[in-house]
């Protein structure tokens, strides 16, 4: 046991895990406080949105600029960025203000997310293919969502600046143990890339089948995933119009603590159980906790879809960013981890648009048909993308 514990890479997944634990701390609460000061709820979506879409604009970008530097400067300047932002939300209720400070934000997040689970990828002393690290940083970031907004409900109970001056001056607090971390020196690439390499890396990768193939899965799990807090809420809604609201509040906690809970029992069976099997078996766990929630007309049935759907994710969801890894050379993750992150940021506002149109157009029929559609199309993905990948 001790000596499983040493070949983790501890420090990027305990680092990981207090950036994440500030984020949940703090940004589900920046609605609340820009509300309570007079911001319009027009400008509140577009400053929320601003980071994803940044990420998305910058994303290819992003590993060019990870190849000419250190980890230890991208991952300074990354952080310091992000913490510029935060602290930011809190000085200021001007839109051009804040909208500013959420570009930076934005940028920041685009370099960390992709670096960070590139060293994480990357850290196996014993053996490249060890899926552990990816598991246990996939915990500890469910984890971080479960206990963050219970921190940030504390802190931010009078709707004050500090959630955000807590987390921006964490982010700067955590640059002492990032500089004098020698260890991240010995995780490199090989030289610095040229913009032309990093295109013809690009076009490499965008022809790599099964790179192609995981990654669509990821943006079918974010669409999936979306539907929880936006057209499936809706749904409740409209159903138990006089607890709508509080059943969806049990709904997503059970998933969340199912998730938390049942990873580490994942993370047990993981090196018994093929991926190809893991995948086909969260096909049914998604499949099984859908048909159950459209069924659900009590808080029993609606946990019990909770928890089907958290177990599905359990094993799905960090089996995409191993795979995402696995699928390319260790000098083209940071550029494979960005595309990923990107596709998942597509996913993330394609996702409630399109379930809330489907949803206008009649439930029953039509949310079943869109979850057929998706959950077969990854199952078929992650099916031929893994074919003859066994444990």
């Amino acid at each position: 046991m001790y000596q499983k514990i040493k070949e983790l890479p501890i420090f990027p997944l305990s680092l990981n895990f207090v950036v994440n634990l500030g984020r949940f701390f703090s940004l589900p609460f920046l609605t609340i406080y820009l509300s309570s000061q007079s911001v319009s709820t027009t400008d509140i979506g577009i400053i929320i949105g601003t980071p994803a879409l940044v990420s998305l604009i910058v994303s290819y970008y992003s590993s060019y600029v990870i190849h000419q530097f250190s980890i230890k400067a991208i991952l300074s300047s990354s952080m310091l960025l992000m913490a510029t932002g935060f602290l930011g939300y809190g000085l200021t209720f001007n839109f051009i203000l804040l909208e500013i400070f959420s570009i930076i934000s934005g940028l920041g997040l685009a370099f960390y997310n992709p670096l960070i689970l590139t060293v994480i990828s990357s850290v196996n002393k014993n053996n490249s293919k060890n899926r552990q690290p990816m598991e246990l940083n996939y915990w500890l970031t469910n984890l971080a969502g479960a206990v963050g907004p219970l921190i940030g409900a504390i802190i931010s109970k009078l709707r004050t600046i500090l959630p955000f001056l807590a987390y921006g001056l964490i982010l700067i607090v955590l640059q002492v143990p990032i500089l004098l971390n020698n260890h991240l020196y010995h995780i490199g690439f090989k030289d610095p890339k040229g913009y032309e390499t990093v295109q013809q890396e690009t076009k490499s990768i965008f022809r790599n089948w099964s790179f192609i193939e995981i990654v669509s899965v990821y943006l079918i799990l974010f669409i999936m995933e979306t539907q929880y807090p936006s057209s499936f809420g809706l749904h409740l809604e409209k159903i138990i119009p006089t607890h709508g609201v509080q059943y969806l509040a049990f709904f997503l906690t059970a998933m969340t603590m199912t998730v938390t809970l049942f990873q580490l029992i994942v993370m047990v069976l993981d090196s018994k159980l093929s991926i190809r099997f893991q995948f086909l078996l969260s096909w049914w766990l998604y499949m099984a906790g859908t048909l159950c929630f459209i069924r659900a007309n009590a808080i029993k049935s609606l946990i019990f879809s909770a928890i089907l759907l958290g177990m599905g994710e359990s094993f799905l969801g960090p089996k995409i960013q191993i795979l995402v890894g696995d699928s390319v050379s260790s000098d083209q993750k940071p550029l494979a981890f960005s595309v990923s992150t990107a596709f998942g940021n597509i996913g993330y506002f394609v996702g409630p648009v399109l379930g809330l149109k489907i949803l206008s157009l009649g439930f029953n029929m039509y949310i079943f048909f869109l979850v057929i559609i998706v959950l077969m199309l990854g199952l078929f993905l992650g099916l031929i993308n893994r074919r003859g990948h066994s444990k």
